[in-house]
């Protein structure tokens, strides 16, 4: 026998799912943000089930596509239904396999040596702040920007902090018990993942390279559809620069 409370939470949640896309709907900017954020799960997807193995480095890596894929679909889900920490704790796993894609980039060895070394050994090497400081040395950023939004999000959702108290005040500093609809807290969200999971996605991608025609059309139907995304909300800079990623052009 199911309590009727746990039918009730469920049947809540799905209230606030119809009224979370409802809104979206409405509104362009967050439809743009949801249709960005599919693409990139049709991507981990093209890369994942629509791709045969080619090699254990390149398993190890679909495998954590698998993951990225996991938490972007979470991180939905939580957030139609009205749990905006938890959907934002789902981003933050997206931002650390951003950061460690980005780290593989290249190096298959380096894939390897993840996968097999001594889980002492790798949490040393692979810690989040050890990826952080070698991207920020390999592309010689100042100001600790990776270590910022990693942080904010561990504070904000990830770890208990008087902070995080925010995500659950709908309104008048009051805080609401249970599932509750905040658009500007989905707006902000979908922004967040949207961009995060792009970010991860193609640093995910790059790590696969394109063998045959439908390899190389999955990769460049990613670009377009990532590149007018952030053409429209980075520049066209940022875009030519993510659709050269994406294709595998550089």
């Amino acid at each position: 026998m199911i309590p009727e409370n746990i039918i009730g939470l469920g049947r809540r949640e799905a209230e606030l799912r119809a009224e979370s896309l409802a809104a979206i709907s409405a509104d362009k900017m967050m439809s743009d943000h949801l249709d960005v954020i599919e693409a990139s799960m049709t991507a981990i997807m093209d890369h994942v089930r629509d791709r045969p193995e080619r090699g254990t480095h390149e398993l190890i890596v679909q495998r954590l596509g698998i993951r990225l894929f996991n938490d972007l679909a979470s991180g939905l889900s939580q957030g139609f239904a009205g749990y905006y920490q938890q959907a934002w704790d789902a981003v933050r796993d997206v931002v650390e396999l951003q950061f460690l894609f980005d780290d593989f980039t290249g190096d298959a060895e380096k894939v390897m040596r993840w996968a097999t070394m001594s889980r002492t050994d790798r949490e040393k090497e692979f810690r989040p702040v050890q990826v952080r400081k070698r991207l920020d040395d390999r592309y010689e950023h100042t100001g600790e920007k990776r270590r910022a939004a990693y942080q904010m999000l561990s504070t904000m959702a990830s770890h208990a902090s008087p902070e995080g108290f925010t995500l659950t005040m709908p309104k008048d500093n009051m805080s609401e018990t249970g599932p509750f609809f905040e658009e500007r807290f989905l707006r902000a969200f979908l922004g967040d993942i949207a961009q995060h999971g792009l970010s991860a996605t193609v640093n995910f991608t790059t790590l696969l390279r394109a063998s045959t025609d439908d390899e190389r059309n999955a990769k460049h139907v990613f670009a377009q559809r990532g590149g007018k995304w952030l053409e429209t909300y980075m520049g066209e800079a940022v875009a030519e620069v993510f659709a050269a990623q994406a294709e595998g052009r550089v």
